[in-house]
């Protein structure tokens, strides 16, 4: 059986990971085209703020997994949502720590508080979860190489654009191959596939896909508060 701790890290490290490594590309390497354009001490101030309430919850998820303060946690990463979207960061630091952070937080909850979690999806196998996350994954899977055959069509190629389409590929590919190995009735299994299944689509998104991660999100909720029937639970 995995560990709830595990499967938290799964999220809460590339969360840290993905947060570090934005804040590096816009400070050292100054990426970031706000560096060049109005900016003083409060908007410093501000994007400081904003690393620290995402840095904080994802940093702890990670070394205490078991620990958890929901509210504050959740109130600290909602407050950096909210900063990054009135300085516009979403465009340039990414969707990944904020929407990675909010996921681990939520799959802490339900691990650590199985009590008070009234969300309970029993059967035989997973049938729903595993649907959800392989519409997600195939969707994520054809939308760019729709977009890759337009562009070669239209002769519009960029080295940039094609690494994007490729990293949503690659992404959907592995959310896809996930969803088939989810389907089992072995709870630990299907557990670890239903939080793979949100990394993979959550690395997945960019601005105009980010509805599409949506599906193997809550496929992977599902896929965690699953138990097997009492005859499965018993013959496995």
């Amino acid at each position: 059986m995995y560990q709830s701790k595990t499967l938290i890290r799964i999220l809460s490290i590339p969360a840290l990971i993905t947060t570090i490594i934005n804040y590096l590309l816009f400070y050292i390497l100054k990426i970031n085209p706000i560096i060049y354009g109005i900016y003083n001490v409060l908007d410093a101030i501000i994007i400081w703020l904003i690393f620290t309430l995402i840095f904080i919850p994802c940093l702890l998820l990670s070394l205490f997994p078991n620990k958890i303060y929901f509210w504050q946690y959740l109130a600290m990463i909602s407050a950096s949502i909210l900063l990054a979207w009135l300085m516009q960061f979403f465009d340039y630091l990414g969707w990944y720590p904020y929407f990675l952070g909010f996921e681990a937080l939520l799959v802490g909850y339900i691990l650590n508080e199985k009590e008070n979690v009234s969300i309970k999806y029993i059967s035989s196998r997973p049938f729903l979860p595993f649907v959800l996350t392989l519409i997600g994954g195939i969707i994520l899977l054809i939308l760019p190489s729709i977009d890759l055959f337009v562009e070669h069509i239209a002769l519009n190629f960029s080295s940039y654009l094609l690494s994007i389409e490729l990293k949503v590929f690659f992404s959907g590919l592995s959310t896809l191959i996930v969803s088939l190995y989810m389907y089992n009735n072995d709870e630990a299994r299907v557990k670890l596939s239903g939080v793979l299944a949100m990394l993979f689509s959550t690395l997945s998104t960019v601005n105009y896909l980010v509805g599409f991660f949506i599906l193997p999100l809550i496929g992977g909720i599902l896929a965690i508060v699953w138990k097997p029937t009492a005859t499965d639970s018993l013959s496995s």
